[in-house]
């Protein structure tokens, strides 16, 4: 839960750069992976794992399309 704390907080304070965003959600995600591995059964953890992967993907699809199309400004560090 420590790790949903730390990417929360982080995506309020440091929202002004996508990359951070992102890295933010996927600390989010890796705090709520830990609760459902221990607390809930296979088939919530099998629907987490692949909303977790879906999400991922979509960030890395719209990282790429800032860069391609609106240059590298809100997107690296």
């Amino acid at each position: 839960m420590t790790l949903f704390f730390i990417g929360f907080f982080s995506v309020f304070f440091k929202f002004s750069r996508f990359i951070f965003i992102l890295i933010s959600f996927e600390f989010m995600m890796m705090g709520i992976f830990c609760v459902f591995s221990f607390f809930f059964g296979f088939f919530s953890f099998f629907y987490f794992l692949c909303f977790s992967v879906f999400c991922s993907l979509f960030g890395v699809v719209l990282m790429v399309y800032f860069v391609k199309f609106y240059g590298s400004d809100y997107v690296f560090f």
